[in-house]
């Protein structure tokens, strides 16, 4: 999901082509049926405390990074949401 993201954020092929082939050495960390419950967990939780998250998949990606005690690099307005009101650990790319 994480790779799929960042490669559709590239709009060139070539530079494309070439982050990919630097991302392929990563561990790839897939969700379990567990991980998706506490995606939606996470995702009620904030709206509960008013806050909305725009994407399903950002729950997802906070969910395993709780569960794997990883920080989130990310430029994205969710996930700063998400570490207001969960305990996700967060990177800047700024």
């Amino acid at each position: 999901m994480i790779l799929q993201e960042v490669l559709q954020g590239i709009r060139e092929k070539r530079k494309r082509v070439a982050i990919r082939a630097d991302l392929e050495e990563y561990v790839c960390i897939l969700p379990s049926v567990q991980t998706h419950i506490e995606a939606a967990e996470l995702f009620a939780i904030c709206r509960k405390k008013g806050t909305t998250v725009r994407k399903s998949i950002d729950c997802v990606i906070a969910a395993l990074a709780i569960e794997y005690d990883l920080e989130v690099l990310q430029k994205d307005r969710d996930f700063p949401l998400l570490a207001k009101v969960v305990p996700l650990k967060l990177m800047d790319v700024d």
